[in-house]
């Protein structure tokens, strides 16, 4: 399981902290489809560019439709 805690300290002093344990692309918490395709597009596109990393996206989600 994945847990994420964030934990900050105001200039007051005063800690605030947030314990997740559905973090955001698990089965619990799916990220939706536009967050996949910008987080495919970050990842992609500095390896293969731009256009590339378009076409491979839109490839990937038309796969369905291929006979």
């Amino acid at each position: 399981m994945r847990v994420a805690i964030v934990e900050i300290e105001l200039v007051d002093g005063r800690r605030l902290s947030e314990r997740v344990t559905a973090v955001r692309g698990t089965p619990r918490n799916p990220m939706t489809r536009d967050e996949v395709i910008d987080k495919a597009r970050d990842l992609i596109a500095p390896v293969v560019g731009g256009e590339k990393a378009e076409q491979l996206i839109k490839s990937v989600y038309g796969i369905e439709a291929v006979d």
